[in-house]
């Protein structure tokens, strides 16, 4: 289901203390550039000379390299992209559903047996796997839609589906849907449950400033 940048080496010099390794002094700590070259810059933790493979040396695996102290733990460094990283405040269902509201889309999340079809609003979506994730454009942020949705399954060598209507569906709407559809004895129907509830309801966000629509929308960060 759908549910990694590398900076520059010149933005490792704008870290917070970093200064070129000649001006650590002989016990300064340092940590290898971003491009893999072999000059250092001091980030304060260790001495690491080159970004190869650092078998041995204290704090490293494999190629990694430093992004300061707070990023190893028990002697392991994770951290090898210089990536801001993503803020946790952007991943809640709020923030999501705000900037799914901006960019006139909605999301349907399904979690269902890997050898079910979806098909939204008649059309199958070719995504496979137990979980799923479906942006949907929206026409117009100021409506509220109507929705169907529709899972197929083979059983018994026969295929069977079942539809959820969705009432109220608008920019901004994230839906978690949950699909159960155990296997059958040889000749019996096949067994289709649908659930679904919303992690956002969608529409326009309370705090959205007043003249901000789908213009101002920017790539919505786990969305």
């Amino acid at each position: 289901m759908r549910w990694n940048h590398v900076v520059a080496a010149s933005l490792l010099l704008s870290w917070p203390g970093a200064v070129q390794a000649d001006s650590c002094g002989v016990s300064g700590n340092c940590g290898c550039a971003a491009d893999g070259g072999s000059h250092s810059v001091c980030l304060g933790c260790q001495e690491i000379s080159a970004c190869g493979p650092c078998s041995g040396s204290p704090g490293c695996t494999g190629g990694g390299c430093l992004p300061g102290c707070s990023a190893c733990g028990n002697g392991t460094c994770w951290d090898c992209t210089w990536d801001e990283g993503i803020d946790v405040d952007s991943l809640t269902p709020e923030a999501q559903s705000k900037q799914l509201y901006l960019a006139s889309q909605a999301r349907i999340k399904v979690e269902l047996p890997d050898d079910a079809a979806v098909h939204l609003l008649g059309q199958r979506m070719s995504t496979l796997g137990e979980k799923r994730s479906f942006v949907v454009p929206i026409p117009d942020q100021a409506r509220v839609y109507k929705y169907e949705i529709r899972v197929d399954v083979v059983r018994g060598g026969k295929k069977y589906f079942k539809k959820l209507k969705i009432d109220e569906f608008r920019a901004g709407t994230i839906l978690a849907v949950k699909v159960a559809a155990p296997p059958v004895p040889e000749g019996e129907p096949a067994q289709i449950v649908i659930e679904a509830a919303p992690e956002a309801a969608g529409g326009k966000p309370a705090d959205l400033e007043d003249g901000e629509d789908a213009d101002d929308a920017a790539p919505a960060p786990g969305v």
